[in-house]
């Protein structure tokens, strides 16, 4: 988990709301503030079909000159929904989904406070989000591509040769076990 420095942001910030929308159907509240410790917390509210659905993230996640942190909220039966959270050079952000459709995410202005932009917009559930495009002042542009594990690719997104059986680097038998990483652990 990533957290911002104490002496980065205004500790005397209360949650408000730093940015709303509305498309497709789904109405939405973005809400920053900073818990006891000064760690950054923004919680997404949304109204989709009548369910009204509420995700957190805790931590701003923009060091070493980062332009943008992002998470796609997939909660239990409502669409996903994408929360951007970007600096303030940044002025806008087109998300690109797997079809190859783009959509402009409107940002919020900057939030002196946080020094952050806020903003997000409803993702459909068959067409995932592969890449945001950021721009800004002075030519300031930047792709970044989400990278996704094979195995939970789509059907049809994914070229037929690129979900087969990856062959072994070097020739010859290859030992068994070669190539099986095992899981980090915390602790």
């Amino acid at each position: 988990m990533n957290y911002v420095r104490l002496d980065e942001l205004d500790l005397a910030a209360h949650p408000r709301a730093v940015s709303e929308g509305f498309a497709d159907g789904m109405q939405w509240s973005i809400r920053a503030e900073c818990d006891r410790a000064g760690v950054l917390y923004t919680v997404v509210t949304y109204t989709c079909g009548g369910a009204v659905t509420t995700f957190g993230v805790l931590g701003a996640s923009l060091h070493n000159g980062q332009l943008l942190s992002l998470w796609v909220g997939r909660e239990r039966d409502v669409r996903p929904f994408l929360l951007l959270r970007t600096a303030p050079a940044v002025t806008h952000a087109t998300a690109v989904l797997a079809s190859g459709d783009r959509h402009e995410v409107a940002l919020s202005p900057v939030v002196e406070s946080f020094r952050l932009r806020f903003g997000g917009m409803p993702l459909r559930e068959d067409d995932p989000l592969v890449s945001v495009e950021l721009a800004g002042p002075e030519g300031l542009s930047q792709d970044v591509e989400l990278w996704r594990p094979p195995r939970l690719a789509r059907p049809g997104l994914v070229p037929p040769a690129a979900s087969g059986p990856v062959p072994p680097a070097a020739s010859g038998p290859v030992p068994p076990g070669a190539g099986w990483v095992p899981p980090a652990r915390n602790g």
